[in-house]
């Protein structure tokens, strides 16, 4: 069976879109680096204080170590959906259900390739935001709002995409299983 999988429009998008936000991000800091203040905060305590100070280098520099890795990680899996959907296709083969043809797998392929290039962008996108409020930490106001609305926007989209996945996967056995 050809394992490999075409590219939508939208997942095409959607890779673009992070490539963008990861790299362009990079650039920012490259460019204002100069203007980045040597010290950031680095934690709060209950109240909302500041506890404790980094320097700039060893707080941006491991971060975006550690996003760039989760990025490359999650962009290599979205080329590769089929290894991750054939062991769920096995695990509905032994259930009984036949949903292993060819037209179910190439449904649960592209969706899978497209939540996790969606995946990818929210985590790019949320790395990005807790580096500006700690790049800008200055005013308290942006630290602690901007940071929280952003994390619960995060938690909302990334819990929809999550909902919408399962409902779809649903959808396409439910229409194939006869």
């Amino acid at each position: 069976m050809d394992d490999k999988v075409r590219w939508t429009v939208c997942q095409k998008i959607l890779l673009v879109l992070t490539l963008i936000s990861f790299f362009g991000f990079i650039i920012y800091l490259v460019l204002c680096w100069d203007q980045i203040p040597e010290r950031l905060v680095s934690k709060f305590n209950a109240g909302g204080e500041v506890i404790r100070y980094s320097k700039k280098a060893f707080t941006l520099v491991p971060m975006i170590m550690i996003e760039g890795i989760l990025f490359v990680i999650i962009t290599i899996i979205s080329f590769f959906p089929a290894a991750v959907t054939n062991i769920n296709a096995t695990k509905h083969i032994q259930d009984d259900l036949n949903i292993y043809n060819q037209s179910a797998l190439e449904h649960i392929r592209l969706l899978t390739r497209t939540i996790i290039l969606i995946t990818d962008l929210l985590f790019v996108n949320l790395f990005n935001t807790v580096f500006l409020s700690m790049i800008y930490s200055d005013s308290v106001l942006v630290q602690h709002r901007v940071t929280l609305y952003i994390i619960i926007g995060f938690a909302v989209l990334f819990a929809g995409t999550i909902l919408f996945y399962y409902f779809r996967l649903r959808q396409i056995m439910k229409g194939h299983s006869r």
